[in-house]
């Protein structure tokens, strides 16, 4: 049987007992992998306390690895990784956990053991990673991050067997840099069939009751992180803008990605927004998938105000399993995902279409009547167990 090594991101532990997107998907694989036992895997993440021994047990065909975040031998990496950042200023530095993987597969002689290694999302440690491991290499790649404007790109590329994007516009990012590259879309899957469930009025009414809002409202809804990048800013002030607000109303879902300085100005200029407006406006903070699945629910359309280049846009494809219409920027890959089903905007002048658009489907509702029938197409393209055949399928691929 054909030895995988997939080397995880830095941040958290898989299997996603700790959540992360990544972490998440990674972890369907290996679920899918244990039901069809094509491949033996191994896996290295970062420890945590939430991380136990009876997870060799659940997964089968999988070995998990765990890199501790203390000892001596981490406190040189760090160190080695410190002084690298200042002598090799405008190159690409391998992190501390990357040395760390790299000394434990030494240790264990196990350089050469794997017929195919998969890095996820690292792109800083490719040079690293093909200076020791001979096997063929893939970059997974699940963020914009190797492009043209990218340190070092060409001699990146050069360097990895393959490389596989979240979506179309990610390989095309990197066939922008050397269009000899093999690029591959492998994209993101979730669980359809939890976001399609049926919600009861019930439910419905209890969150309504909650929040403010009535059964007759007609709500627009955003979900994510409260970042710049995101567009929340932008969407408030384009909501705040709408002549005839009637029953409308905007639910924001999401909270602060970390507290710092920058964050917290953001975060108080959503607030200073959101108070023009505050018997229109709801601010929810974060929700619990269950929470989030009856939010959806009560929706009739998403805002996706994306004003950086979205690498794909899972939330995307929650809101269409909940049969939303959506409301998207032409960022990234979210124009594959929702095809001609939504209308985009363009970020140049963000604030005043999406007030337009807002505007647009709250008047012409029954125009902008959604195609269940074409929603379900595109869903089922995002299924877990779509992703983790097509995973499947492209280490198939590759070992040939």
């Amino acid at each position: 049987m054909k030895e995988i090594l997939i080397i995880g991101p830095k941040y958290m532990p898989i299997p996603a007992v700790n959540g992360g997107a990544i972490e998440g998907l990674i972890d369907e694989y290996l679920q899918y992998n244990s039901n069809s036992k094509k491949y033996n895997i191994t896996v290295y993440s970062s420890l945590s306390k939430d991380v136990n021994e009876n997870y060799n047990k659940k997964y089968s065909n999988t070995t998990f690895r765990y890199i501790k975040k203390s000892g001596k031998l981490h406190f040189i990496h760090r160190l080695v990784c410190s002084v690298n950042r200042r002598l090799r200023k405008g190159k690409q530095n391998p992190t501390d956990y990357t040395l760390d993987v790299i000394a434990d597969l030494k240790k264990k002689k196990e350089l050469d053991k794997y017929d195919l290694v998969i890095i996820e999302n690292q792109i800083e440690s490719i040079p690293m990673y093909r200076k020791y491991i001979k096997s063929k290499l893939v970059e997974h790649l699940h963020n914009d991050y190797l492009n043209s404007a990218t340190k070092e790109a060409t001699k990146l590329v050069k360097m990895c067997d393959e490389f596989w994007g979240v979506s179309n516009f990610i390989c095309n990012q990197i066939n922008k840099v050397d269009k000899s590259v093999v690029t591959k879309t492998l994209y993101n899957g979730i669980n359809t069939n939890k976001f399609s469930s049926k919600i009861t009025d019930k439910q419905k009414n209890d969150m309504l009751k909650k929040i403010g809002f009535n059964k007759n409202d007609f709500i627009v809804i955003y979900v994510g992180r409260l970042m710049p990048e995101k567009g929340v800013l932008e969407l408030l002030k384009a909501f705040n803008k709408v002549d005839k607000k009637d029953n409308l109303k905007l639910l924001v879902v999401g909270g602060k990605k970390s507290n710092s300085t920058e964050i917290d100005n953001y975060y108080n200029q959503l607030v200073e927004e959101m108070n023009k407006n505050k018997e229109s406006i709801h601010m929810y903070g974060k929700a619990n998938t269950d929470e989030l699945r009856i939010l959806y629910s009560m929706a009739k359309v998403q805002v996706v105000p994306s004003m950086w280049e979205e690498a794909f846009g899972l939330i995307v494809v929650e809101g269409m399993c909940a049969m939303n219409k959506m409301i998207v920027t032409n960022s990234g890959g979210i124009p594959e995902i929702v095809e001609d089903t939504a209308i985009i905007v363009n970020r140049e002048n963000i604030v005043n279409e999406l007030t337009n658009a807002i505007e647009e489907i709250h008047i012409n509702e029954e125009k902008y009547k959604i195609d269940k029938n074409k929603y379900k197409k595109i869903i089922s393209k995002f299924d877990k167990e779509k992703f983790g055949e097509k995973f499947e399928e492209l280490i198939g691929e590759s070992l040939k």
